[in-house]
């Protein structure tokens, strides 16, 4: 063998040395198990759709009947909150409320149906009035009202519950107004010249009072008698008088007030706490402390001790004897049952108790007529 040749062989065979032994035959990759899937599931319904207005007050008719009044209740909040001037709701809600024993609640919600309707439903308007009024949310009953008169502007019950308001809050100028209209409607009622008398007095027109009380005690006298054919509402009895005096009284005349107390012969079986306090308030008024004490006794001996206008005029006796604790305290006693008809009254004992004699009437100086004494000056 030639060199060359052997030395060829040679490195061939330390190649293939190095290069080791053979490598195991390549295989393909296993592929990865196929992803698992879950078991198909029924479809889940929607959910129902949501009640309508009407569907909610449905439900509430069925729960009202039933008597459910919590149930009606939930249903009907439910749809006024989808209209919240929804008037048969809203009347609905009111009945509800009631059932339930929810003054509050029923009055707020006539309020709201009455406002939702613009006045326009009469007796809507009006029971919404009363249950404000009640409730002295004199404003809102105001609010109601005006809205009612709009409507309806011959709504004779609407214009008085206004004025009522309008008297509680010690807005006599307004009532006064008021009552002027209501007299328009009116013009036969002794009762409504009385408060249009009490109002005008309390705002300080004291001559037009005076004439507003002398035609409400002629038109109580006229309706008083057998022959007349007047078709008074309101009343022509005690009540009515005693307002008449207390108009007088406040217009500056304490005597046309016992005079027109006078005008009632109270039968022998009849107790007349009212007209015993609005003498003793016009005795107070001619500083007969004695005399208003005695009307002040009759009264409480009627009704009882707890009367509050009995304690107001005994308040009256105390201010006039320089007592005023002890005016204090009849004031106190007032309170407890205070109503607005005496608001005036209590601010007028207030006065007499601290000294203020701001509102008796006021004396005017005479003028004095001499001649002057000094001789004049000769040119």
């Amino acid at each position: 063998m030639k060199p060359t040749l052997r030395l060829l062989l040679a490195l061939s065979t330390t190649a293939l040395t190095a290069c080791g032994p053979d490598p195991e035959p390549t295989t393909a990759a296993t592929p990865p198990p196929p992803a698992t899937t879950a078991a198909p599931t029924a479809t889940t319904p929607p959910p129902p759709a949501e009640p309508t207005a009407e569907q909610r007050k449905e439900a509430a008719r069925a729960a009202l009947a039933a008597k459910d009044y919590g149930k009606a209740r939930t249903e009907l909040d439910a749809a006024l909150a989808k209209n919240p001037n929804d008037v048969d709701a809203l009347k609905m809600l009111n009945e509800a409320a009631v059932g339930q024993n929810d003054a509050a609640g029923a009055t707020d919600a006539l309020f709201r149906a009455a406002k939702a309707d613009n006045g326009k439903d009469e007796l809507l308007a009006l029971g919404a009035a009363k249950g404000l009024y009640d409730a002295r949310r004199y404003d809102d009953a105001i609010a109601v009202t005006q809205l009612a008169t709009k409507a309806n502007d011959k709504s004779a019950p609407a214009w008085m519950y206004m004025g009522m308001s309008q008297t509680a809050k010690e807005d006599y100028a307004g009532a006064a107004e008021t009552y002027g209209k209501l007299a328009g409607l009116l013009p036969d009622e002794p009762h409504v010249h009385a408060d249009l008398a009490l109002n005008q007095a309390a705002a300080g027109k004291t001559d037009d009072a005076k004439k507003t009380a002398k035609a409400a005690l002629d038109k109580w006298t006229e309706a008083r008698s057998p022959k007349s054919k007047v078709d008074v509402k309101f009343g022509k009895g005690a009540e009515e008088i005693a307002r008449i005096a207390r108009a007088y009284r406040r217009a500056g005349d304490p005597k046309g007030a016992e005079a027109a107390l006078a005008k009632y012969p109270a039968p022998k079986d009849e107790t007349t706490p009212l007209l015993d306090v609005e003498r003793g308030l016009a005795r107070v008024a001619n500083k007969d402390g004695k005399g208003a004490q005695a009307a002040a006794t009759k009264a409480k001996a009627a009704v009882g001790e707890h009367f509050a206008p009995a304690h107001l005029v005994e308040a009256g006796v105390a201010a006039l004897a320089k007592k005023p604790d002890e005016a204090k305290a009849h004031l106190g006693m007032y309170d407890k049952g205070a109503t607005p008809d005496f608001a005036w009254e209590k601010k007028w004992i207030e006065g007499l108790a601290a000294g203020d004699a701001s509102k008796a009437p006021e004396k005017k100086p005479i003028a004095d007529t001499k001649k002057p004494t000094t001789p004049a000056p000769k040119k």
